[in-house]
């Protein structure tokens, strides 16, 4: 259709956008970078969290953790990103930038 072609998450809208490679640097790259270093799932943890609407339960569920796993994990993505993930801003920039990381990913790993 008209609207997935010209859709901002269009990879080959996407691709010609440098700027969508900072942003999603930018919001993700101290996780991104920590996830490398210490070989985690934080990313995948914050990408359900949003998912289901920041509901831990749900995300503990999900994920096959114990709640207070879940509780800590959010702190530490918190910690490491310097967000509040209870702030609206935060989880929006957060969510854009996590459709833009599979789309960028192989450009953000060359850098």
């Amino acid at each position: 259709s008209i609207f997935t072609s010209i859709s901002l998450l269009n990879p080959t809208v996407i691709l010609h956008y440098p700027e969508a490679v900072a942003f999603c640097k930018d919001i993700l790259g101290e996780l991104l970078t920590y996830e490398k270093e210490h070989d985690g799932s934080l990313l995948a943890t914050l990408e359900t969290y949003l998912f289901y609407n920041c509901n831990k339960a749900e995300l503990a569920r999900r994920m096959y953790l114990h709640i207070n796993t879940v509780q800590y994990r959010i702190n530490k993505i918190e910690e490491i990103l310097g967000v509040d993930l209870d702030e609206q801003e935060a989880r929006l920039n957060l969510s854009i930038a996590l459709k833009i990381y599979p789309l960028v990913k192989e450009k953000i790993l060359l850098e």
